[in-house]
């Protein structure tokens, strides 16, 4: 067997080699990640309202509560896809540092919660497409690794009822 094809064996063997560590350290980490205990002393509440149409204007509303005599900083809320797919967010109070959407929606904030206290976070919506959208919300308190994650459902109607719908002008159409 010639040097050529040696070298080029070895070289191929060290390439998956790396590859394979590659895949299995990230695949290790996600496990890491996703097994540690969520932050003490922290609750999440998430409030939608039960009935939204195609349309309506509303507020997604988390509540991130502090038991601890300490506080506590808010990192970020992600919400992954597909939770947002069927609406447009508009206004969020408080106000965000930064937004990224790259695989999900992700709003940081680097905000107090106030020892023993609460801190609400408001996402003004607006529904834009009817269905059934379940995913993962993610709210980061003290760190990138310190997480609640929780299952949420946003259920849109198709249309607005007529009672709720906008009043529209008609004209009768003028005869012969």
């Amino acid at each position: 067997m010639s040097t050529a094809i040696k070298v080029f064996i070895v070289i191929a063997v060290l390439l998956i080699l790396a590859v394979v560590t590659c895949v299995g350290g990230c695949f290790g980490f996600a496990i890491w990640a996703g097994t540690r205990p969520p932050p003490e002393g922290i609750a999440v509440d998430f409030q939608v309202p039960d009935t939204i149409a195609v349309g309506d204007e509303f507020d997604i509303v988390i509540t991130i509560t502090n038991e601890l005599p300490e506080e506590r900083t808010l990192i970020d809320i992600d919400f992954l896809s597909p939770l947002l797919d069927g609406v447009t967010i508009g206004r969020v109070e408080p106000m965000y540092d930064q937004y990224n959407d790259i695989l999900m929606s992700s709003y940081e904030f680097n905000d107090t919660i106030p020892a023993n206290g609460q801190t609400v976070v408001t996402f003004s919506a607006t529904a834009d497409r009817a269905g059934f959208y379940a995913g993962e919300l993610n709210v980061y308190v003290d760190g990138q690794f310190s997480f609640i994650a929780a299952q949420q459902i946003i259920s849109i109607e198709g249309e607005r009822s007529p009672v709720e719908a906008p009043a529209t002008e008609t004209t009768e159409p003028e005869g012969p």
